[in-house]
Formats: structure tokens, sequence, C-alpha cells
């Protein structure tokens, strides 16, 4: 009886007031999802769940405190609400800045790919797909993928270190929240490395954005071990075929639930391509896989263009194999016979590099 006559109490000092809790007690009626001048019987009160009935003993126990000790707490609860409001607009101020950064990368007239970083990739497979992308006047904007970002972040966030010990710095740190310019790019591109199933597989945000660009049937290509622990488990393996390293195939055919990789075809090629979903096997074939992802993206002709001026002519016939001719590319012209680029002879390259070495 007593509890019941509390309840009306409570009911009775409130009735003036359309919403007094936000005021008094810090939280709306909204919010709560419940008015606590209503609750009248047990059986109401019984029927409120945990977090309301939290609410609602909050709401009493601060109900019965003297006047001066009241004011105390809603003293320290909005000093609380401000610092909120403050490290909320920081947080703000820190996407805007990020946001407008990354759209700053972004090059309208070229292909706009995104290379992911992260302590233990591969400097030779790295460094080979920017010098051949580069080379195809593509636009490479890297962004450091961390299993936990700090918020905001600090300059040693974008700080990763290869497997061989080599350290670089990212143009800027992955954060996929309120961020829009993804979805602008037209590729992603992930090298060869160690630690792709504990570092890039564990944030949630990049994983989304793959199976994202695999699903709007965006090109996205992954060496050694990222078939398996990237693409496996996202579903877009589903029915294609792809290569990988021995980690990686004994994790599509030992994987768990067993049904995951059922439809996925493991070859031992070197580069395999399959719809939109470019896989290849180690950081040895990085140049066969930079070539093939350029041949795909801008055509065939634009690869050999490439390869001849890089001097990788004795990949072209296989990378051409691999090839699916971008509808851009149908539309180009043949080259006119006689502007091909012109070589060198052999023996003058000689001459100079003897005169270099003298």
């Amino acid at each position: 009886k007593l509890q019941f006559l509390y309840f009306i109490d409570l009911h009775v000092v409130y009735t003036m007031s359309d919403d007094p809790f936000e005021d008094e007690f810090g939280i709306s009626i909204e919010e709560m999802g419940f008015d606590p001048r209503e609750i009248r019987s047990q059986e109401q009160y019984d029927e409120l769940d945990e977090t309301q009935k939290n609410f609602f003993s909050n709401i009493r126990y601060e109900s019965s405190l003297a006047p001066e000790e009241r004011q105390k707490i809603a003293e320290k609860r909005k000093k609380k609400k401000a610092e909120e409001a403050k490290r909320k607009a920081a947080m703000k101020a820190t996407d805007d800045r990020r946001e407008a950064e990354e759209k700053a990368m972004l090059d309208g007239d070229k292909k706009n790919v995104f290379v992911p970083l992260w302590d233990g990739f591969d400097q030779v497979s790295f460094s080979t797909l920017v010098d051949v992308l580069r080379a195809g006047n593509f636009n490479i904007c890297t962004g450091v993928v961390r299993k936990f970002s700090s918020m905001p972040p600090v300059a040693d966030d974008l700080k990763v270190v290869s497997k061989s010990g080599v350290s670089l710095v990212g143009d800027f740190l992955f954060d996929l929240k309120g961020n829009s310019n993804f979805v602008r790019f037209d590729a992603i591109i992930v090298p060869a490395g160690r630690n792709v199933d504990s570092l890039l597989a564990g944030n949630k945000k990049f994983m989304s954005l793959i199976k994202k660009f695999a699903f709007k049937k965006k090109m996205v290509c992954g060496a050694e071990d990222a078939p398996a622990f990237l693409f496996l488990y996202q579903g877009i393996l589903k029915g294609q075929t792809c290569t990988g390293s021995d980690t990686a195939e004994n994790e599509i055919k030992n994987s768990v639930p067993a049904d995951v990789g059922k439809n996925v075809t493991f070859v031992k090629d070197t580069v395999v391509v399959c719809k939109n979903i470019i896989t290849s096997r180690s950081s040895a074939d990085a140049v066969e896989y930079a070539l093939t992802i350029l041949s795909n993206i801008l055509g065939s002709a634009a690869m050999i263009d490439v390869a001849q001026r890089l001097n990788y002519e004795a990949c072209c016939d296989r990378v051409k194999e691999n090839t699916t001719e971008p509808p851009e590319a149908e539309k180009k012209k043949p080259a006119v016979e006689g502007n091909e680029p012109t070589k060198e002879p052999v023996g003058k390259k000689q001459d100079e590099k003897l005169d270099i070495e003298t």
C-alpha cells in the first residue's frame, strides 16, 4: 500500500507540468518511453522493461532527497551534458575535416582507387601497385586501417610498418562513419601482407565497405590472404573462382561453417579474374596483379602502353588473356600505324649504362 501511495503522490506532485522530468532529472518522457506519472499500480510497474524500471527507480530516489541535494545533482547533470555536447561537436568537426581532406584527394579526371595500409603490409606488392597504376594515370589514395581507431586521430595513427620493417605514412585514417566519399572510388585494391585476418578483417567498417563495393559491381582486388579473410566471409566469393596463398586455400577449404566455402573454386594460378573480383596468389606476382587491374579498368591497350614504358612486356600476354575490356576502352579507336612508342636500340642503352657506371 505504501508503494502505491508513493506512485500516486509522484503523480500528484508532477501533474502541473507537461514534462517536468527533462529539467528535474535530465531525461524526457520521450527518451524514457513512458510517463512515470501514469504508473499507479504494481501491475503497471511490472509491465515496464528493465531500463524503464531503472529510470523510475532513479526518479523515485531523487524525489526523496532534500531540495539542496537535488540541486547539486541537477548541476552535475547539466555539466556532464555540456561536456557531452562539446565532445560530440569535436567529433563532428573531426569527421567534417576528414571528409573534406578525403574529398580533396579525389581527382575527377582520373580513376580513383582506395588502397588500404596496415601494420604488416607487403612493401613490394604495395610499391609495384603504386608504380604501375600511377603510370596508368590512376589517382591512388592510401587509407590506414586500424582494428580500433582513436578519436580524434593522432599523428601516429597514420604511420604503418611493413612486414619487412619499412615505415610508411598513409594519406588518411580510414573511418567510414559519416563519410560519403568512398562511393566515389572506382576500386578497392588490397596488397599482399601479413595480419590480414587480425587487423583488416577485425575492422567491421572496412569489411562492410568491401561488401558494398562488391555488390555494386565495383572492382574489388585482393592478394595473398585477402581472398579468404576479407572476401570469403562477406559472401562475395560465392560461385566464384579465386586464388590466394596456401593459408587462404586452407581457410576456404576448411571454412567454418563449411557451407561458406562450398561454392568457391580455388585454383593455384598467379592471378584470377572472376567478374569484378581480382585475386592474386602472392607478392611474387605483384607486376601481373597490378597490370591485370589496370587492364580490366582501362583496357588492354592502356596496359600494354604502361608495360612497355616500365619494361614489363613479358607479362602482357598472360594479362591480355585475363582481361575483360571495359566499355570505354572498346569505344576508343585503334592506334594509328606509325604512332607506336619508339624503342631505343639496345646497344645505346648499354652504352649509356656503361657511361654511368664509368
